[in-house]
């Protein structure tokens, strides 16, 4: 297998992206500038000096100051809500639809319907200590999850999880008004915000 060929395997393993999108991002790259390719290279490298997980949330973030993002430090944030999400970019859809002011925490992957170890599949042990340490303000958990089967099925299984290990905090999820199928960070932030204000038990 020549670089070529490496590069195409490594674009392969990008989510949503196939053979010809893999081979198309080989080419664009090989075709850069000798500089290009160094800032990028350099680009990708600093995502592993600077990038870490925030031991609150457990999304990627810059962390120059201590282990706690920017979010999780911010004061003015509700501390009484908790809302878990699958991945970092939902997150960011969130944020950018201005419907929600409360704390996050990533799960890091979804449920398949049919797994025989679902608590492999998530943080749970991350999740369990952080609902443990803050059982004294948190009030709700909100459970935003795409509207996919798998995502119905990791909801269900979280459910149960939240009220093993927190069983006096109300779970909620998000509205309707999200199509079946859809991904979370692809919803317009209209819809989002709406889902957001009308979520239900």
């Amino acid at each position: 297998m020549n670089a070529l060929e490496k590069l195409t395997e490594l674009f392969r393993r990008f989510p949503g992206i196939g053979p010809r999108q893999a081979t198309r991002f080989t080419y664009f790259v090989a075709n850069m500038t000798p500089a290009q390719r160094t800032l990028l290279a350099e680009a990708i490298q600093g995502l592993s000096k600077n990038i870490s997980l925030c031991v609150e949330c457990q999304r990627l973030t810059e962390l120059q100051i201590c282990s706690t993002c920017r979010l999780c430090l911010d004061e003015s944030r509700d501390n009484s809500q908790l809302l878990l999400v699958e991945k970092d970019t939902d997150i960011r859809s969130i944020e950018h639809a201005n419907a929600y002011t409360g704390k996050y925490f990533v799960l890091g992957g979804s449920i398949p319907v049919l797994d025989e170890n679902p608590l492999s599949r998530f943080r749970s042990e991350e999740l369990k200590r952080k609902l443990q340490n803050e059982s004294s303000t948190l009030k709700e958990v909100v459970l935003a999850f795409s509207a996919t089967p798998q995502g119905e099925h990791t909801t269900d299984v979280l459910k149960e999880f939240i009220h093993k290990h927190s069983p006096t905090v109300h779970t909620s999820v998000l509205g309707r008004g999200i199509s079946t199928g859809t991904e979370l960070e692809y919803i317009d932030d209209e819809t989002l915000r709406h889902a957001l204000k009308n979520r239900v038990e």
